[in-house]
């Protein structure tokens, strides 16, 4: 069964609802039906729809977007992982995609998804790929709980990563990655100061005051008339 702990969150809200004015009409919306058909699970390349929670698998990563997409829009591509490394997909791919040109928020931290379902795909990734703002983090349980790698942007061999986990994620979560922290400042440098002026101890020096009538007073300044 998928993991439905999103669901009830803000970001499922906010996904349902780009879902939803996708196909809205001017007279009113069109109600998605699920589709009766059973979602194809045979094949070496498998895409996971965070939405419909459709797990489909073809021959190509392609054609197992194509056939998870449910053709009113263009998916977005979030994750994708590879059986091989280097991002080889001799041997097949799981891929995460959202609806519509998605991205992660930073808004949605610290986790965005939580993906437990990764069909015959587990314990098979060998590198990965982040899209759209995305970075990922994989889980040695199948219910992303425990053990875990660092969050990962791109990786071509994840055997690289700190703890090894090659052919070891059977579960992963998503979110997008936090700002950098501000740069700090090397010890006994001031910051910049106005009109190039140097200041004793690292104090800024305040510019001086200009004073009109000094200036047009001065001694061989004539005085405008």
């Amino acid at each position: 069964m998928a993991d439905r702990t999103w669901q009830d969150t803000p970001l499922g809200r906010r996904v349902k609802a780009a879902v939803a004015l996708s196909v809205a009409f001017a007279a009113g919306s069109l109600a998605l039906a699920p589709s009766t058909a059973q979602a194809d699970t045979t094949g070496d390349h498998c895409a996971y729809d965070i939405v419909s929670e459709e797990l489909t698998c073809a021959d190509s990563p392609e054609a197992a977007l194509a056939a998870n997409s449910d053709g009113l829009q263009a998916d977005s591509v979030l994750v994708r992982l590879y059986n091989d490394t280097n991002y080889g997909t001799a041997n097949g791919t799981h891929t995460l995609t959202a609806p519509g040109s998605y991205t992660c928020s930073a808004g949605y931290s610290p986790v965005e998804f939580t993906i437990t379902r990764m069909g015959s795909f587990v314990n098979k990734a060998s590198s990965a790929h982040t899209y759209r703002s995305c970075d990922v983090k994989l889980f040695d349980s199948a219910d992303a709980t425990g053990t875990s790698s660092t969050w990962i942007d791109n990786l071509a061999n994840l055997n690289t990563a700190a703890g090894g986990w090659a052919n070891r994620a059977s579960s992963y979560q998503v979110r997008s990655p936090p700002p950098p922290p501000p740069r700090p400042r090397p010890p006994g440098r001031p910051g910049p100061l106005p009109f190039g002026g140097k200041a004793k101890g690292g104090a800024a020096k305040a510019a001086p005051p200009f004073r009109l009538g000094y200036e047009l007073n001065r001694p061989g300044r004539s005085r405008c008339s």
